[in-house]
């Protein structure tokens, strides 16, 4: 066990096994580091799940969080919501592109998942040139690219905060922008909010929080709207880059290795045919699902 500094930051190495499993036993060692762009986006008002140190808080949004999500993603109105953002995405790929030509796939593909995720969030797609769109991408995957080295230096020197502080001000207005968008969508949910329909993210959200204060659990006092509009910021920020990554990875084999996908194809046709895939499909498509779980095992 050796022990470096990044900036103000210790860092502890641990390269045995037995020690390892000691020390994630304690809760002292659950939290997280402090993070520059987290530290944007969580106030005094509000905390997220992803960004969040170990704590009553985060452990309560977590756990409704992740219920939420398992009671959305169990449910046919994603099967359906999912296909129609892919035939809508491949339309205008060949619209834009033309058929039998080489094209740059990223932006479609940041779209699809993008689009699939804000529709399971709170009802709404988006194209490419929507004012939302590009607000959400930038705070989600441009400002981080754009200001990549500037956050490296405000995280590791707080003291260059009071040197950029323009940047740093200019960073705060745009992330709280997105949550103030956000936080207005997920609000204008309890307007037509019927407990016995789950629209989207946002009702099975609104719904835990509902059974929470019903029931008294300890988690109640932690699932303020605020802190909610946060889980749904945490289902664009873990959710969109990680799946458009993995699915890059899987455009990458699928053309690298015709076979494979001249396989995929007939397992596909002959399992799935011309219908809507289902939720059951995955367990008859045992191909399909080894080629996916590969692909993430590679990717990683």
């Amino acid at each position: 066990m050796w022990t470096f500094s990044i900036g103000n930051d210790p860092l502890v190495i641990v390269n045995d096994a037995e020690l390892g499993k000691e020390l994630y036993r304690k809760n002292e060692l659950t939290g997280r580091l402090s993070n520059y762009f987290f530290e944007v986006v969580n106030n005094e008002k509000r905390t997220d799940i992803v960004g969040a140190d170990y704590g009553h808080t985060w452990e309560a949004l977590r756990r409704v969080g992740h219920s939420a999500i398992q009671k959305y993603s169990g449910s046919e109105k994603l099967v359906l919501l999912a296909s129609d953002c892919v035939d809508r995405t491949m339309k205008m790929v060949v619209e834009k592109e033309g058929l039998n030509k080489p094209f740059n796939p990223l932006p479609y593909i940041y779209q699809l998942f993008f689009n699939i995720l804000s529709t399971s969030a709170f009802g709404r797609s988006y194209d490419m040139n929507d004012k939302e769109y590009k607000q959400l991408k930038y705070v989600m995957k441009d400002m981080l690219r754009e200001n990549g080295i500037q956050f490296i230096i405000l995280q590791f020197v707080p003291i260059m905060r009071y040197v950029f502080r323009d940047a740093a001000n200019k960073q705060h207005k745009v992330v709280n922008e997105m949550i103030d968008m956000l936080s207005n969508k997920f609000t204008k949910h309890y307007v037509d909010y019927d407990e016995s329909v789950c629209r989207d993210f946002c009702d099975a959200l609104i719904t835990a929080k509902n059974e929470a204060l019903r029931e008294g659990k300890e988690s109640a006092p932690y699932l303020t709207d605020e802190n909610l509009t946060l889980v749904v910021f945490d289902l664009f920020f873990a959710g969109t880059d990680t799946s458009q990554m993995t699915f890059q990875w899987l455009l990458l084999f699928l053309s690298y290795y015709p076979s494979v996908q001249r396989k995929l194809r007939q397992e596909i046709e002959t399992q799935i045919g011309d219908r809507m895939p289902t939720h059951e499909d995955r367990n008859r498509c045992h191909y399909v699902m080894a080629f996916i779980s590969e692909t993430m095992r590679l990717r990683n």
